[in-house]
């Protein structure tokens, strides 16, 4: 279990919501729907490669740990309808989440914009 002092980052969760506009146009927009305190991890370097087309490219991920009273909340938002927004406005395509003991950890990578 995570000690209450290494929560020490704050990530919000938002979710992908699609209105109509004035003309009959789908308009996408990100909504807030959670903020809560976790830890960052850095994984190792070896776990942010990847290997397109005989290139090696380095992608940014990173994993949040936070406590399980936010499991059902986040069990339901793997997919490209949720992400993270963390540090700076910088957001992260959730990419697993896993229940490990009494914590939650969320392999997340970062959405090039």
């Amino acid at each position: 279990m995570l000690t209450s002092g290494l929560l020490n980052k704050v990530i919000t969760l938002q979710h992908l919501k699609k209105e109509k506009d004035d003309y009959g146009s789908e308009v996408e927009t990100w909504v807030d729907e959670m903020t809560c305190k976790c830890r960052v991890v850095t994984p190792s370097m070896s776990d942010n490669r990847k290997n397109l087309a005989g290139e090696i490219l380095i992608t940014d991920r990173l994993i949040f740990q936070t406590r399980k009273y936010h499991k059902n909340h986040f069990h339901k938002y793997s997919g490209m309808k949720h992400r993270i927004r963390y540090r700076c406005d910088r957001y992260y395509q959730i990419l697993s989440i896993d229940d490990e003991g009494d914590d939650l950890i969320i392999f997340a990578q970062l959405i090039e914009q």
